[in-house]
């Protein structure tokens, strides 16, 4: 604007008609053509400095101890210390005029910045009311076996959609030599057949009537499935508890209830669900047959040996069974095994998630 106004000013300056033109017609003449020569030049701004700007190409970081790859074609370096990165580890290796070695070791180079777990999640969040009919299911399953239950939660990718699917599952009635016959609280599930549609996402398992925890066979179920876990207490009390977590590389994460649940601890319409602890159950009655008719009861004879039950945060089984998550025909899923092997340990922290809705 500044610049404006002197060019205006200069403008109208120019125009003015001098004293002398009927005296000097040649001068008037000369100073109107001048003043149209100003009026088209196009005023040029004044350069302004630039902010200093950093170089776009910078020489890479270079390592003070360099790091190489053992890949099948790897040749031995020349550097006198440096580090190798194999599938079992990490290594320190030296070139000295003497020998040459090569040590594993826990130390990665200082010059290297730390890195943390991390889980940033863009799953949707789970309707209210398509939970309501799930807890529904897990409270109709305890009124009439006292046990736990599950199903699975996919996403699917033509209509962008979840879907809750009930597998076939059951409970295990243990038949003693000793008469001693009981049911476990447990339930073992076999997987659907996979479809490329359907996008595994979550686990939804109930606690009965028990507190919402992962468990350690809950741990050790769930290490090998990425994805969400979510355990449902307290079905048959006044408010439902939920303990949801997310699992990835053997790594949990704790999920807060609202980042996963739509609606969560939001007031519904009281005719069609109760408040309960900020869960939503659905009638009883709404309960798909198909899916109570997926709940069966079946008999395993533990003889003389399998008299002593065992709880794991609700879940009963027998002392000394190991084995990994896997399939086989005796199905797979919660309760599969109550014991655990060297490295199936689940003692490792836990760390906490967040949402990622960019």
């Amino acid at each position: 604007m500044v610049k404006k106004n002197i060019v205006d000013d200069q403008v109208e300056e120019f125009q003015q008609p001098p004293e002398s033109v009927e005296d000097d017609p040649i001068a008037a003449e000369a100073e109107a053509a001048a003043a149209i020569e100003i009026e088209e030049e196009p005023i040029e701004e004044a350069p302004q400095e630039d902010a200093p700007q950093q170089e776009s190409s910078q020489e890479p970081f270079q390592m003070v101890t360099p790091i190489y790859l053992n890949t099948p074609d790897a040749e031995w370096p020349d550097d006198s210390v440096f580090y190798v990165l194999a599938s079992n580890g990490i290594f320190k290796c030296r070139n000295h005029p003497f020998f040459t070695s090569c040590v594993k070791t826990d130390k990665f180079p200082s010059e290297l910045e730390e890195q943390k777990s991390s889980f940033r999640f863009r799953y949707p969040r789970i309707p209210q009311s398509m939970l309501a009919g799930i807890l529904a299911f897990f409270t109709k399953i305890y009124k009439k076996y006292k046990s736990e239950a599950i199903v699975l939660l996919y996403f699917n990718r033509h209509t962008q959609d979840y879907e809750v699917v009930c597998p076939e599952q059951w409970i295990t009635e243990h038949v003693s030599k000793f008469g001693s016959n009981w049911t476990s609280l447990d339930v073992k599930y076999k997987l659907p057949m996979p479809d490329p549609m359907m996008v595994p996402v979550a686990s939804i398992h109930s606690h009965g009537n028990l507190g919402a925890f992962h468990s350690w066979t809950d741990e050790n179920d769930e290490k090998h499935f990425a994805g969400i876990h979510i355990t449902i207490g307290n079905v048959n009390g006044e408010s439902y508890s939920i303990s949801i977590e997310a699992v990835v590389d053997t790594q949990r994460f704790r999920v807060d209830p609202e980042l996963m649940v739509d609606g969560y601890g939001e007031k519904e319409d009281k005719k069609t669900y109760r408040k309960t602890n900020g869960l939503m159950r659905g009638k009883l009655t709404d309960v798909p047959n198909e899916w109570m008719a997926r709940m069966s009861i079946k008999q395993e004879d533990v003889g003389v040996q399998g008299g002593i039950r065992k709880y794991s945060g609700g879940y009963s089984g027998y002392f000394g069974c190991q084995g990994r998550y896997q399939n086989n025909d005796d199905g797979w899923g919660y309760g599969r095994y109550s014991g655990y092997s060297d490295d199936d340990s689940s003692s490792y922290e836990k760390l906490d998630a967040e949402r990622d809705d960019n």
